[in-house]
């Protein structure tokens, strides 16, 4: 027997006679799924104020990047505001473009270029580029309405960067499969979903891109959807008012530019009938479209109702005559059944009311109805 034998023997009797148990361990497995898990997941996209604040102040002194925390730390915060004159990176177009710039170091990089790209998506989507006023109601500057156009811009050319030939985080994946959200139409494609109650992929959009609900993309995802129910026929709109009521509940962000579209589209039905709904919101928002000062059936020209077409105003101030009308006469009709001179009260109003309809327009529907009556 030769040397390599008779130690492969002595190895086998010494596990046969070993008390310990050689079964085969799966805690390393375990481990490495765990790390497989994290990579997935990625980087955490949450990033303290008060790191953002100190990064933006550095920033806008030096105009580049010392170390590559800088870099990821001022690409989450190209909308935070460190300063009382609301001053900002995005609106900086010299400090923004050189943001961009400076991110060109590492995009040869994916691991690293992916944490700053998530810091931009991060500022893409929190920034109100898109609209005129922001969530507290400030106004949006033109300068940043248009660096936000190329920061998306920026973001649809980037997006490969971030992918490289190993694990990628799962938030990569979900990028690459909707890109569409840097485009000009950025919730076409999901709002379809969302009216029919199929959620799942846009929830899974959010979570992925850490879009929280103060981003402009909940806002401009439920307009979305009112836009596209505004576009059918008569009918199926007619039939979607509540669901649309129902989505933009106490929105206040939202209330205004929703109910300007809903209203001018009912406006333009050939139904018309008083909808309690939209007519009690739109005077909870707007207040009554008359004028107190001189006619109270003349339509008023407050700012609050500027984005309300003539139609609509018409329409709005139909139903509130009709409901005014249709009080009158119940409570009239009560009143008549507690007193003996009922009869001629009912006569001397009615005729005092349709005197005060002569005077108004006959087109209205409203007037043509009691003016018919009166024949």
């Amino acid at each position: 027997m030769d040397l390599l034998n008779l130690l492969s023997n002595l190895l086998s009797d010494s596990v046969r006679n070993t008390p310990i148990s050689m079964s085969r361990n799966t805690d390393i497995d375990d481990v490495l799924d765990g790390l497989k898990q994290r990579a997935r997941q990625g980087t955490s996209n949450h990033v303290p104020y008060d790191l953002q604040v100190e990064a933006v102040k550095k920033f806008w002194d030096t105009g580049e990047f010392k170390t590559f925390r800088e870099a990821r730390l001022v690409s989450f915060s190209l909308a935070v505001r460190p300063w009382n004159d609301r001053r900002c990176l995005i609106e900086e177009p010299a400090r923004f473009s050189s943001v961009l710039t400076e991110l060109g170091h590492w995009e040869t990089s994916p691991r690293q270029f992916r944490k700053c790209y998530q810091g931009l998506m991060h500022s893409y989507f929190h920034y109100y580029g898109a609209y005129k006023l922001d969530l507290d109601g400030n106004a949006v500057s033109m300068t940043g309405q248009k660096n936000w156009g190329a920061l998306r811009t920026y973001l649809n050319e980037k997006a490969n960067h971030v992918q490289d030939a190993t694990i990628n985080p799962d938030w990569v994946g979900c990028l690459l499969e909707n890109k569409g959200i840097f485009s000009a139409t950025p919730c076409d494609a999901y709002a379809d979903d969302v009216l029919n109650g199929r959620n799942g992929k846009v929830l899974q959009i959010r979570e992925h891109l850490g879009i929280t609900n103060a981003s402009w993309f909940t806002r401009s995802l439920v307009l979305t959807q009112i836009e596209k129910v505004c576009k059918q026929r008569d009918m199926l709109f007619l039939s979607k008012v509540d669901q649309l009521m129902t989505l933009l509940g106490d929105n206040k962000v939202l209330r205004d530019l929703g109910l300007q579209l809903i209203l001018n589209r009912y406006a333009q039905t050939q139904v018309r009938l008083p909808h309690p709904k939209l007519k009690e919101a739109c005077i909870t928002a707007w207040d009554i479209p008359w004028s107190a000062k001189d006619d109270p059936w003349l339509l008023s020209v407050d700012t609050r109702w500027a984005g309300v077409s003539h139609d609509a105003r018409e329409m709005i101030g139909d139903w509130l005559k009709e409901e005014c009308i249709e009080l009158f006469f119940t409570k009239l009709v009560k009143d008549a059944q507690d007193s003996s001179q009922g009869g001629e009260h009912e006569k001397f109003a009615s005729t005092c009311l349709l005197e005060e309809l002569d005077t108004t327009d006959q087109k209205s529907p409203i007037c043509a109805r009691f003016t018919c009556t009166r024949s």
